[in-house]
């Protein structure tokens, strides 16, 4: 999960940590509380969404809305038992299972990605081609389609996943 929105999913938690004061021992996503957390967690999770972003924004805070809920009581989230870093684990469950993170990018895309690289990438020689699939795969594996084609992916992820990756072409062609 990218360290965007775990920072988002930690912000909703503390947002909902401070507006929330009911408490309830039982898990039940029913619990009138409850009403007041959601409120809570999506203004917070909103309010960390941009632009066309947004519609990926709702469906991962709202998966993990949905898992806190039917997971734990509202007084063990209220009070702070459930620590940021479950809900960060949350997120990232939800954005595996919403394909929001990894999985393998559309053809086309991924096909201009591969053939910019290798352009690009022409001082490597023949390596050019596998370095390039292993770029787009590392990619694949790390974040959605959506971050990459926003520009949410930094410049030193970008660096850091074209050095393993020349490593790894290089490795490869000793081996």
């Amino acid at each position: 999960m990218s360290g965007r929105i775990r920072a988002a999913l930690g912000v909703c938690l503390l947002a909902i940590l401070a507006a929330c004061g009911q408490s309830e021992d039982e898990v039940n996503p029913n619990h009138p509380g409850w009403a007041e957390y959601e409120t809570a967690f999506l203004q917070a999770c909103k309010s960390n969404s941009t632009g066309d972003q947004e519609a990926v924004w709702r469906g991962l805070c709202g998966c993990a809305l949905t898992r806190i809920k039917t997971s734990y009581s509202l007084k063990a989230v209220t009070t702070g038992a459930v620590s940021k870093e479950t809900v960060q684990n949350i997120g990232g469950e939800c954005g595996a299972s919403l394909k929001l993170i990894g999985g393998r990018f559309p053809d086309l895309a991924r096909d201009e990605l591969v053939s910019a690289c290798t352009a690009e990438a022409g001082a490597l020689g023949d390596k050019a081609g596998r370095y390039c699939e292993c770029s787009v795969h590392k990619l694949e594996e790390g974040y959605s389609f959506d971050h990459v084609m926003h520009g949410l992916v930094s410049r030193k992820e970008f660096e850091a996943i074209g050095t393993a990756c020349v490593a790894e072409v290089g490795a490869a062609s000793r081996g």
